[in-house]
Order: C-alpha cells, then structure tokens, then sequence
C-alpha cells in the first residue's frame, strides 16, 4: 500500500511538471504566433525602406565632388578601405561604439556590393559605392572634415532600412519554415516558395521584371492606401531601380541573384573573403 502511494505520487508530479512544460510551450507559441506577417508585409518593408534611402540619397546632390576630394588616394583611385573609413567618421563616436554599430558598418557594406571586397580593391563605377561620389565634380577645396549632417543622416537610413528589411525578412522565413515542420531541405523549400511569392500575380516571362513589376504594384498601392507625400509618388522609379542595383548591381535580376539576395536578408550566407572592420587598423 505504501509502495502504491509513492508511485501515486510521483506520477502526480510528473504529470505536474509536464502540465508546467506544455503550459510554457502553448504560451511561447501563441506569443510568436500572435503577429505573424505575411509576403506583402516584408515587400512593404523593403520598398518603403528604399524610399526612405532615394530621399536621403537626393539630399546629398552636390556633395559628391566634395567626397570624392576627401576619400581618393595621392593617385586619385577610391579603395574600399578609404570608403569603410568615411562612412565610419560620419557617425558620431558615441554611435561607433554602440554595440551594434558593426552590424550596421556591415548592412552598409551589403548595400554598396563592398562584401566580397578587400580594403585595397579599388571602387569604381562597377559598384553602388559610385552614387555618392563623383570624381569629375570633384571640389579639393572643400573636403569633409568630421561629421556631415546630410551626409550621415544618408548612411544611417542605409544602415536602419537595411537592417529593417533584414529582420522583417528573417521573421517572415522562421514562420514558414516553422510551419513546414520538419521536413527534408526545409530551408530551400521556404526560400523557393518567398520567391514565387515575391512576383505576386504578375505574368512577365523573366523572373527579374516579374519581381519588378509586381513591386510596383504594391508602390501603387502604398502610395495610394497612406498618406504619402508626394515625394514618394515621384520617387517611384528611382526606389525600384535601386532596389534592383542592390540585388544585381549592373544586371538584370536573375533567379540566382534574387534567391542570393533573400539568403542574405534571413542570415544564411557564407563570410565573404574581404570582411573586415571599418577602423583605421584595418586599413
């Protein structure tokens, strides 16, 4: 009998503790199931983020001569690590020491196409890193001495948007993929079905202009559903077109470029030869 009561009771808090760890589970899971997303959110996300960039870009219209005097070498040639040091110097160093300030530095980095780059591989016309400078403008008589307002407020929307759209992304993936359960290659599974659903509804023979065009729907959409100002309405070719240069640079937008693009903003990339971190040591 006393030997019945024990069991008795351990199984009572077993039952007690799995109670306690189901309870924990259905709390977690209806916590991250609360506000789940959908594609048009993370599209939403990525085209009023490079919005916000083309606004930032055009405020610093006339200030290229004036980089490209700062940041060129004695033979006039602009190289990563001369680039990486000048985007850093226009943040304050409060903001350079702030604990994520290295994974803006990268964002940054991804934007310009400067990943795969070593700090002396020259920049040249090749990569985004030529939309804010300009060596035929140059002005050596006005070289940017310490932080610059515009000029800053400019790199931080590169760094805020970019990381804006990278986690908007990553959440959206970890849904799916969590929904999919644990299935063989889940990963490209998930990866395969965001692109399908990056074209929407849109019939273009290539992947590129069906991205593209459907992008612009929603643009449409966005402009026309908020209260935009008009800047936005005309800044509607302009954020498309950089949105397909930061995906593809000087091409079309292939499946491979677009499915890179997507394993980039979920985190699943390899480190890229050239990495480095933007201080002077480095360079």
């Amino acid at each position: 009998m006393k030997d019945l009561k024990e069991n008795m009771k351990k199984n009572n808090m077993k039952k007690l503790m799995l109670s306690a760890v189901l309870g924990v589970f259905c709390y977690c899971t209806n916590n991250a199931m609360k506000n789940p997303i959908d594609i048009n959110e993370v599209l939403n996300t990525i085209l009023l983020g490079y919005n916000d960039i083309v606004k930032a870009r055009k405020a610093i219209q006339g200030e290229e001569g004036k980089i490209y005097a700062t940041i060129k070498d004695d033979e006039g040639k602009v190289k990563k690590g001369q680039v990486l040091q000048f985007i850093t110097n226009q943040f304050t160093k409060e903001e350079q020491n702030e604990k994520e300030f290295q994974d803006g530095i990268n964002e940054i980095k991804k934007h310009f196409h400067l990943e795969n780059k070593k700090n002396d591989d020259e920049c040249t016309k090749d990569n985004l890193t030529e939309i804010f400078w300009d060596k035929e403008q140059k002005d050596e008589t006005q070289k940017i001495d310490g932080v610059s307002e515009l000029i800053s407020e400019y790199f931080t929307a590169i760094k805020n948007d970019e990381s804006r759209i990278s986690k908007t992304f990553k959440k959206y993936y970890e849904e799916e993929k969590a929904k999919k359960g644990k299935v063989k290659n889940v990963e490209n599974i998930v990866i395969e079905k965001i692109m399908n659903e990056c074209l929407g509804e849109t019939k273009a023979e290539d992947i590129g202009n069906g991205f593209l065009a459907n992008l612009g729907k929603i643009y449409d959409e966005l402009a026309n559903t908020y209260d935009k100002s008009e800047d936005f309405k005309v800044n509607k070719e302009a954020t498309l077109e950089t949105i397909k240069r930061r995906i593809a640079l000087e091409d079309t937008i292939t499946e491979e470029k677009l499915k890179a693009f997507i394993k980039q903003k979920i985190g699943i990339e390899e480190k890229k030869e050239g990495d480095g971190c933007p201080c002077c040591d480095c360079f």
